[in-house]
């Protein structure tokens, strides 16, 4: 388990999923 080491990274990969979401939110809708 590295999550004390990852947490930066997975703040970041969420971030971007996020951002993703909402792009596709507003070319479809």
């Amino acid at each position: 388990m590295f999550l004390s080491s990852n947490l930066g990274v997975q703040h970041c990969e969420l971030g971007r999923i996020m951002v993703g979401l909402g792009i596709l939110l507003r070319l479809f809708y």
